[in-house]
């Protein structure tokens, strides 16, 4: 979706290789060794509710879905539901279902 000119988001959308990150008050350049998917079709305003049915409909299914924004706790939460939605949680129940 949308990033802001200027914003991180923008520099990842863009296919920057390095991002500068704040730890603990220092600034740190973090190299991104990902392929970055622009996905439309939803609102950066979106909730729970609407980023979890989005991301359940998405064929094929993401290897990985990552959230940057918002406080800690809530992040991981939804990391956890949303887990269930990604290849890895899919391969994990195919390992089970099969021994």
């Amino acid at each position: 979706g949308y990033q802001a000119e200027g914003t991180t988001g923008r520099k990842i959308q863009r296919g920057s290789k390095e991002i500068p990150l704040n730890v603990g008050g220092t600034i740190v350049n973090l190299e991104m060794k990902m392929n970055v998917e622009t996905c439309d079709g939803f609102s950066g305003h979106s909730d729970r509710r609407q980023l979890t049915g989005f991301i359940s409909n998405m064929s094929p299914r993401p290897e990985r879905v990552i959230f940057g924004h918002g406080e800690e706790s809530k992040c991981l939460d939804l990391s956890s539901t949303v887990h269930i939605y990604t290849t890895a949680a899919q391969d994990q129940n195919d390992q089970d279902a099969h021994g």
